[in-house]
């Protein structure tokens, strides 16, 4: 390895104050966050599994909007407005850059709340599919996008990086409201991803690359992975994606944040 190698790296490449990560990053990173627990809790099972591939920041969102559709039946057609209130770094990645609010590119619209909330009002889901060209140019999409606005609300930039959620209040054109809260996103440690779902993100990973023949035991060997010592070895752990590590967490409410 590198290190035997005698190869060797910053000191404080985290805590310098000039060129350091939490100095790029924050202006209230605590490092000792980062050996907080540090033998005794174990990270890997506090691990996020994105559900959506996109970016984890719209990911509230998401799960908000197909709320409406499939607990309170909301149709596309019926909204005139959804303002989506989450947390400062959400907001700022994904829901006020010109990109974010007219996506044109797959990398803008992975990165816009506007965009895959009206994906999952119009398809039921969001799919790598999603982020096609012609999907993202279809013309209802692009309409219903241009109906969502958002803004950073105090309650959910306070709560943030532990909790990354958001609030849906949709005016109908009929003049009611609906408003849903998240507090979690699905595949996060408080709110993990049933098998069900865990199964359609693996066939949606898979469908485009094999048309739709792949063998059944494939995907099912994508999502559970023996992981004896773990809380979860009698059944198998979960495949994980991602959430913010110690050192990124260490890092503070305030950072930039690049949690994808």
């Amino acid at each position: 390895c590198l290190s035997k190698s005698g190869m060797t790296g910053a000191a404080h490449i985290l805590d310098a104050t000039d060129g350091g990560l939490y100095a790029a990053m924050s202006d209230a990173g605590d490092c000792s966050l980062v050996s907080r627990g540090l033998g005794t809790c174990w990270e890997i099972t506090r691990m996020d599994t994105k559900p959506y591939p996109c970016c984890r920041s719209t990911h509230c969102a998401i799960d908000g909007a197909l709320a409406l559709r499939n607990r309170f039946g909301v149709s596309a057609d019926e909204i005139e407005h959804i303002q989506i209130s989450t947390y400062l770094v959400g907001y700022q990645q994904c829901g006020h850059s010109v990109g974010s609010l007219c996506p044109a590119t797959s990398i803008n619209a992975k990165f816009s709340t506007p965009y895959v909330v009206a994906c999952a009002l119009l398809r039921g889901g969001v799919t790598v599919q999603d982020f096609a060209p012609a999907a993202i140019a279809a013309p209802a999409a692009q309409d219903l996008l241009r109906r969502v606005t958002v803004r950073p609300e105090d309650c959910f930039t306070q709560a943030y990086p532990l909790q990354w959620g958001c609030a849906l209040t949709t005016r109908m054109k009929d003049g009611k409201v609906r408003r849903v809260e998240v507090q979690d996103a699905s595949g996060s440690e408080k709110n993990p991803l049933g098998t069900k779902q865990l199964m359609d993100k693996s066939l949606s990973l898979l469908t485009p690359a094999s048309a739709r023949k792949h063998p059944p035991w494939l995907t099912k060997f994508c999502v559970w992975i023996p992981c004896p010592s773990s809380p979860f070895s009698e059944a198998g752990s979960p495949l994980t994606a991602c959430r913010p590590s110690p050192i990124m967490r260490a890092a503070g409410e305030h950072s930039s944040g690049f949690f994808f």
